[in-house]
């Protein structure tokens, strides 16, 4: 840098809530009556919280039901997220942006809970600490995989997850046990994610929680990648933070932004992937 260059431009960055925020619905409220005293404080971006629906209406959103649902839908026990409604969500993007102040997303795009019904699939039990270690023959087991989100009426997507859809689960409800089930069959290739796509740790990390994503399923990466595009019309973000990123596919994030590019409508704009 130059003598007479200017002095980069300095942004602060507020995480907008913690773990134990209460559960009454109202966050979204809160952080929108706050914005302009963040903004006197010289705060720049909020990083808000999983705003997804969760498999409860308690839920912190990083046990996300619906992609596609912002506190819209009446879903796993109500129709906003822990945090408030989707105009109320709408209600602060406005606000802040109004302000001057950028709203960055947290996107769990790992995994799933709270399915709506279980099916049967083929799987194998491996090792918890060296998934690359099979440690049962290939049997059947009864795994909560189905999600037809029955609120949402196909709204905003049609698309529907069944077992096929997903690498790895953690229960068995044929025989209540808990073990890490690398799920195999007609329409799944029984592998995790190859290590360099996911992070080496215990072998390969592809598995974290809940019913695991398969992201080398076609029909999960368009439905995702359509939920980028979707997500950016729906509010004026900033941009996105992406949960649990060693846990699945690189590849695939090296395409997600392209999700992003400037977008027709009211918040056409691009957003930043983080």
């Amino acid at each position: 840098m130059g003598e007479q260059d200017a002095t980069p431009e300095n942004m602060t960055m507020m995480q907008g809530f913690e773990w134990y925020v209460p559960a009454d619905q109202k966050h979204w409220k809160r952080l929108a009556d706050h914005v302009p005293q963040l903004k006197a404080w010289g705060i720049d971006n909020i990083w808000v919280p999983p705003g997804c629906k969760s498999s409860s209406k308690e839920g912190n959103g990083y046990d996300i039901y619906d992609l596609y649902d912002i506190g819209e839908f009446d879903q796993k026990g109500a129709v906003g997220t822990k945090w408030g409604t989707r105009e109320e969500l709408e209600q602060l993007c406005k606000v802040a942006n109004d302000a001057g102040v950028g709203i960055y997303w947290d996107a769990v795009l790992n995994h799933r809970f709270g399915a709506d019904h279980k099916e049967k699939c083929q799987a194998v039990e491996v090792d918890a600490e060296d998934r690359n270690q099979v440690v049962s023959d290939q049997y059947e087991i009864d795994a909560w995989v189905g999600f037809d989100f029955p609120g949402r009426k196909g709204a905003h997507s049609k698309q529907k997850l069944h077992w096929y859809h997903f690498s790895g689960v953690d229960y068995n409800a044929a025989n209540k046990k808990q073990a890490i089930y690398k799920i195999v069959g007609e329409k799944s290739d029984g592998q995790w994610a190859e290590v360099g796509d996911v992070d080496d740790e215990k072998g390969n990390y592809d598995y974290l929680m809940g019913s695991d994503l398969d992201y080398d399923h076609p029909e999960v990466q368009a439905d995702v990648l359509a939920w980028g595009s979707w997500i950016a019309q729906a509010l004026p973000l900033k941009g996105m933070r992406f949960d649990a990123i060693k846990h699945f596919s690189a590849d695939f994030l090296q395409r997600f932004p392209r999700g992003h590019e400037p977008l027709p409508g009211p918040h056409g704009r691009e957003v930043l992937a983080l």
